[in-house]
């Protein structure tokens, strides 16, 4: 057996043929390379945190969710930058990143957000007064 020889009825998969106006001009091959997407930057860099956190790497996470928090501080990058400084063991940061996002929730008046993160504030910080009030203002005891 020998190889296979396409016939020039069939055409080979990765060539093309342009066609002019005279006919068949020439052959181009398929370009190989990175595949284009119309991701934006914003799920790139979201697509990226989770895959870092995901696999464990919370400092790689904590980079792209700056990135993100810079771009687009929406009160959710914030909670998410300050659970991933808590899982990256710097508390200090967490607490603010934490406190970032309870002001943003509360004040665009998600309650229920507000108080789930005012409890994450709590178990670092105990005797945080921010996260206290927040949670006295909802009428939970902390």
């Amino acid at each position: 057996m020998g190889h296979f020889v396409a016939s020039e009825r069939e055409p080979v998969p990765w060539v093309k043929e342009r066609q002019g106006k005279d006919g068949i001009m020439g052959k181009r091959r398929r370009i190989r390379g990175p595949k284009v997407t119309t991701e934006t930057h914003h799920q790139r860099l979201r697509r990226r945190a989770h895959k870092h956190a995901r696999k464990g790497n919370f400092r790689k996470a904590v980079v792209a969710l700056r990135e993100l928090t810079a771009l687009d501080g929406r009160p959710a990058h914030w909670v998410a930058l300050g659970d991933a400084l808590r899982r990256a063991r710097k508390e200090r940061e967490a607490i603010r990143a934490l406190k970032q996002g309870l002001f943003l929730h509360s004040r665009a008046g998600a309650d229920a957000r507000a108080r789930s993160v005012a409890q994450l504030i709590l178990e670092l910080d105990p005797t945080d007064r921010v996260a206290e009030r927040q949670l006295e203002r909802a009428g939970v005891c902390p």
